[in-house]
């Protein structure tokens, strides 16, 4: 039997470590607003809530304030000719599971058209207008999704329940 042929079971831990390391998925929540981010393919360096530019470290906003869900360095979307073509949306419903708001493509010239890696890499932020229908004192879910439109694969998911005072 030839021997050289079989790796040894440390360099079968290295190759498993340097798979288990270059996989782009995972959870992660933030733990003073409990927004909760899944993702696959796709990867951030950091996501939070903010108003008028000032991060929260609670998920308890004004009515009439605009919220905004923030990701810093997100990566992993194809480049085709230099551009990366990304879908955006967002839910809100309300505690019994109503919708409040739906945009299934927030961002459908990106989609359609691509834009620079470096516009979505450095920081997007999604704004959501809180206000009527909603109520102070009740409790909303907000969810986003993003895609790569280029790599079905690729998304990500992240969800926060916003409270209104």
């Amino acid at each position: 039997m030839n021997n050289k042929l079989i790796p040894s079971v440390p360099v079968l831990l290295i190759l498993a470590l340097f798979l288990f390391l270059g996989c782009t998925s995972g959870t992660s929540t933030n733990l003073n607003t409990g927004q909760q981010t899944k993702n696959v393919g796709l990867s951030f360096d950091e996501t939070y809530l903010s108003v008028n530019d000032t991060k929260l470290n609670t998920n308890e906003v004004t009515l009439g304030d605009i919220v905004k869900l923030n990701f810093i360095g997100l990566t992993g979307f194809n480049e085709v000719d230099g551009k990366i073509y990304p879908g955006m949306s967002m839910d809100v419903t309300d505690s019994n599971g109503g919708s409040i708001l739906s945009l299934p493509n927030m961002t459908s010239d990106y989609s359609l058209n691509g834009t620079n890696p470096n516009t979505i890499f450095e920081k997007i932020s999604l704004s959501l207008t809180t206000g009527l229908p909603m109520e102070v004192g009740q409790t909303y879910q907000v969810k986003i999704a993003m895609w790569d439109t280029k790599a079905a694969s690729s998304y990500l998911e992240s969800t926060v329940n916003i409270t209104m005072k």
